[in-house]
């Protein structure tokens, strides 16, 4: 592979790869998720209850696919889905104790799975990829760039 693909194209392929081997990791142990739906639950997995626009924040979802992942998480009896008691218009979300279950069954394969991503890296190589990440991140959000 050339050195001058674009930055950009480099990290779409990354992604989409990441993607790919998620859903093989789901699919061979029989775990009915995407990775999308996997994203969801690791943070209220990490978070504990939230709201919808939380979630949505934290995940980088938009309005109408955060309302589409919760649906789908809350069919397979994953999430639960409330009124906020002090605000009605605002809904709490939370994991299940299917949810809780099927998360303590798949985090291992996950770290596994990221792990294998990071295989040839040594620790200061993966600190510099995070920070590099992190800092392209900021660009993005910074509206002055």
């Amino acid at each position: 592979m050339s050195e001058s693909l674009p930055l950009g194209f480099m990290m779409e392929r990354a992604t989409r790869m990441i993607k790919l081997r998620f859903h093989q990791l789901f699919k061979e142990h029989g775990v009915d998720l995407t990775p999308e739906q996997w994203v969801i639950i690791d943070i209220l997995k990490r978070e504990g209850v939230l709201s919808q626009k939380q979630l949505a924040e934290i995940s980088f979802k938009d309005a109408p696919s955060i309302s589409r992942l919760i649906d789908g998480l809350i069919q397979k009896g994953l999430i639960d889905k409330t009124s906020d008691k002090q605000d009605k218009r605002a809904t709490n979300i939370c994991l299940t104790r299917k949810g809780d279950a099927l998360m303590d069954k798949v985090r291992p394969l996950v770290i596994e799975l990221r792990r294998q991503g990071l295989v040839g890296l040594d620790a200061d190589q993966t600190k510099r990829f995070s920070e590099t990440l992190e800092h392209i991140f900021q660009n993005y959000m910074s509206p002055d760039n």
